[in-house]
């Protein structure tokens, strides 16, 4: 949980401050695979996916993301680690 806040806030920061270029050449690879993906997409539906696109780029978002696959694969990771370190417990078994 620790970790997936400081993801959360690393990527909140990194996206505000720091990330403008980032973000700017996320949306023109978007471009990119939309239309590799759909070349007989019209003028207005490549800008409305762009636009959808776009919205989600917002720093909030992305960090909500991150915070939420953290805690999503960290939640996997322990529950494959449990099958391993699992321990049967004897203690309330009566010895005669």
């Amino acid at each position: 949980m620790f970790s997936a806040v400081i993801t959360a806030v690393f990527t909140f920061i990194f996206m505000s401050y720091l990330g403008d270029d980032y973000i700017t050449v996320m949306l023109e690879k978007a471009e990119e695979t939309i239309l590799d993906t759909n070349p007989d997409m019209s003028d207005e539906e490549l800008d409305m996916a762009l636009n959808i696109t776009k919205n989600m780029m917002k720093p909030w978002w992305i960090s909500m993301i991150a915070f939420l696959s953290s805690v999503f694969f960290s939640l996997i990771f322990a529950l494959i680690a449990s099958i391993f370190i699992k321990k049967e417990d004897n203690s309330l078994e009566v010895s005669e």
